[in-house]
């Protein structure tokens, strides 16, 4: 019996010393790149669509250039690989558009996302996937 409330206090002590070291992080931390929600692609059409996306948390450099790229395949979608509508500067976050003629062949699948771009950082959003009609 002695054996098993020195085996119990031991354990309190061990629980108590875990608890007291822990401290409670920032679930949010502070970034200093722009982060981007990208929204499903509007009006497609067999030569246009609409592609939009949020800048959710402005990041500490000015953008310089924003916009989106798409293209029939998925890896490397990217602004050296893929099509691209530049919308030029943005000087603040949230809500931005951009209606794109472009010819998009019949019933093939499509990935889109938007990008930020600043002096030293090159942020992409999520690729969401479209189909022209």
């Amino acid at each position: 019996m002695n054996f098993i409330k020195k085996i119990s206090l031991f354990l309190l002590l061990a629980i108590g010393v875990c608890l007291g070291a822990c401290t409670q992080e920032d679930v949010s931390p502070t970034r200093d790149y722009y982060q981007l929600d990208t929204h499903s692609a509007s009006n497609v059409a067999a030569s246009s669509a609409t592609f939009s996306a949020t800048i959710l948390n402005a990041g500490t450099e000015p953008i310089i250039e924003h916009g989106f790229v798409w293209a029939k395949t998925k890896p490397y979608l990217g602004l050296q690989t893929a099509q691209a509508v530049n919308l030029g500067k943005k000087s603040e976050s949230g809500y931005f558009t951009a209606d794109v003629q472009h010819t998009f062949d019949r019933n093939v699948v499509y990935y889109v996302r938007p990008f930020v771009k600043t002096g030293t950082t090159l942020v992409y959003g999520q690729m969401i996937s479209f189909k022209a009609p």
